[in-house]
């Protein structure tokens, strides 16, 4: 009986999430297409580049919806239980609601976990290529060398901070750049010890 009671509430829940999901996700990118429009015409940006730009942005735009999701999936499926009297049954063949509702937390603590190592593994990766992609498939900026790093901050010895708008790798030259004296103040817990 739980069994069939867990993989029942899970079917549920698991619609309901991938709908939200799939909604959201839809709903976003049209609002981002309506905003991003005029920069999309006035740099002649092809369709299949737009398409390209846009499913880089999706990993982006999953760790923004899915939590909302996972919040609405738990509301409607707990929901459409207690509609049709399903909670009541199960209350009333000795399950407590906090054991009825374990299958969703125990879904709900595996996503969020999912996705935190889907936030560092792969969306850091998508939003560099994305950004490569408008800047320079879309908007026709020149590509830089890839020993060129921009806006390059460095906190050196003795409390020495380097700021330079550009830093080349290569011949380990800085270009533009400011040094400031940065003084350590010593906080509370520096001044004891």
């Amino acid at each position: 009986m739980r069994k069939i009671h867990d993989w029942y509430l899970l079917k549920q829940f698991t619609r309901v999430f991938l709908f939200s999901v799939l909604a959201f996700s839809v709903i976003y990118v049209t609002v981002d297409v309506f905003e991003e429009i005029d920069n999309f015409l006035d740099h002649d940006a092809s369709f299949p580049t737009i398409v390209l730009y846009y499913l880089h942005s999706l990993p982006f735009i999953l760790t923004y919806i899915a939590p909302v999701s996972l919040l609405l999936a738990t509301i409607f499926s707990m929901g459409i239980m207690a509609r049709r009297n399903e909670i009541t049954a199960f209350i009333a063949s000795g399950l407590s609601l906090v054991r009825i509702s374990l299958p969703i937390l125990i879904a709900a603590i595996i996503a969020s976990i999912g996705l935190a190592a889907f936030n560092e593994l792969i969306v850091t990766k998508a939003n560099r290529i994305k950004e490569d992609i408008k800047r320079y498939d879309i908007e026709g900026r020149t590509r830089t060398s890839p020993y060129l790093k921009e806006n390059f901050h460095y906190l050196g010895e003795k409390g020495y901070l380097y700021l330079a708008r550009r830093y080349n790798h290569h011949s380990r030259t800085l270009f533009d750049v400011v040094i400031q004296m940065c003084r350590i103040v010593p906080g509370p817990a520096m001044s004891q010890s």
